[in-house]
């Protein structure tokens, strides 16, 4: 690459459809806070930010490289000599240290989505636990980076199809709808508990009940 534009680049296992909405929040923040950086997105698998999601990040990304491996990724787009940051939002302990270790020496600042940012931590930093959910995990990386808080947008513009869809299934109640993603491992669906909790803030927000 012969940009001299700082290089951020994100890199994944994989993104289905819920875990590329998680990511959004970070992707903004890292625009937000870092507008002159070359900023390239890249997967070990199949990714929805490059297929139902593009939209949503095609202001945010100015290169995808799906299905590629981290070192091609560094290959083709490290400048020498210039400055590059690696996010990564993998998990796995053995994967992460191995990755850390192979970027030593190579002008790579890194950081890991690692318990406890142990693999980031630098003097002078207050040590602090990872936040409980991935999107605001994969957030606070990039918070971590800019050293100050950013905005946590995780908005979504609806297709006026999908909203006519969801007026369709309504029908004439007027009452808010909640729709669900569904998921083939029972332990990813929400419960009654929480299901309960998004109804009461939307009551509690002025939505009829």
């Amino acid at each position: 690459m012969g940009s001299t534009a700082p290089l951020l680049i994100f890199y994944a296992r994989n993104d289905a459809l819920g875990v590329g909405l998680l990511r959004l929040p970070a992707l903004r923040a890292a625009r937000t806070a870092f507008p002159q950086s070359h900023i390239v997105y890249g997967t070990m698998g199949n990714s929805s930010l490059t297929g139902v999601l593009r939209k949503h990040v095609a202001s945010l990304i100015d290169d995808f490289r799906a299905v590629t491996p981290l070192s091609a990724v560094l290959a083709e787009f490290k400048p020498r000599g210039g400055q590059t940051t690696l996010v990564d939002f993998r998990t796995g302990v053995p994967g992460l240290l191995v990755t850390g270790l192979q970027l030593i020496g190579r002008g790579v600042r890194y950081e890991p989505n690692f318990a406890g940012y142990m693999l980031s931590w630098r003097a002078g930093v207050r040590w602090t636990l990872r936040p409980e959910h991935n999107a605001w995990r994969y957030h606070r990386l990039v918070e971590r980076l800019a050293g100050r808080h950013l905005p946590f947008d995780h908005r979504l513009d609806v297709p006026k199809a999908a909203r006519a869809m969801a007026r369709q299934l309504r029908g004439a109640d007027q009452r808010p709808l909640i729709l669900l993603g569904g998921n083939a491992k029972g332990n990813k669906f929400m419960s009654d508990a929480q299901v309960a909790a998004v109804a009461g803030n939307l009551i509690d927000a002025g939505c009829p009940g």
